[in-house]
């Protein structure tokens, strides 16, 4: 009877340690989206989510749309991009940079983050549907919306990415 009871404790030890370290990721909730960050890593929800391709593609989605709660998961995950799921990433921040772009701008101006800046500002998604359609008319949009940040700490970041976007409107000339 000792050996099934300690079979017992082990399988109730194991199932409890599984449902604390287990992380749901909700696509559609921001706070759960960077809880799963904080406890496994970035590199660990890029590889699970990417394994559902449905998951990784919403919270692509969610973090285009520019919401302040959206910018905070880019955020989370900027400092580790690299790689396929990089260019996803800095795709969904480049829209997100044309709806918000203050918050983007914040994110990109922190030094850990300063390689990517190339890679949102002026960036185009050819993978994915686009909107709008005309990816000249999607650099001019950005331009004059990162041209509006004025914040004076942002400068600096503002004129890199201003930069950025104006090569990629030259190679489209």
């Amino acid at each position: 009877m000792r050996v099934m009871e300690r079979v017992a404790v082990g399988i109730v030890l194991f199932s409890v340690l599984v449902f604390i370290f287990w992380v749901r990721v909700d696509p559609d909730n921001p706070t759960s989206v960077v809880a799963a960050i904080n406890q496994r890593g970035a590199k660990w929800l890029m590889a699970d989510s990417r394994g559902d391709s449905k998951t990784w593609y919403r919270i692509m989605d969610n973090i285009a749309s520019g919401e302040d709660a959206w910018i905070k998961v880019f955020e989370a995950f900027a400092p580790t991009m690299d790689g396929h799921p990089a260019e996803d990433l800095t795709a969904a921040a480049s829209k997100a940079l044309l709806k918000n772009p203050e918050p983007v701008a914040r994110v990109l101006a922190q030094p850990e983050n300063q390689k990517i800046v190339p890679l949102v500002c002026g960036r185009i998604d050819d993978h994915r549907p686009f909107d709008p359609a005309d990816k000249t008319e999607f650099l001019k949009l950005q331009r004059e919306r990162v041209a509006a940040v004025l914040p004076e700490e942002l400068q600096p970041i503002k004129v890199k990415c201003l930069r950025y976007i104006d090569e990629a409107l030259a190679k489209r000339t």
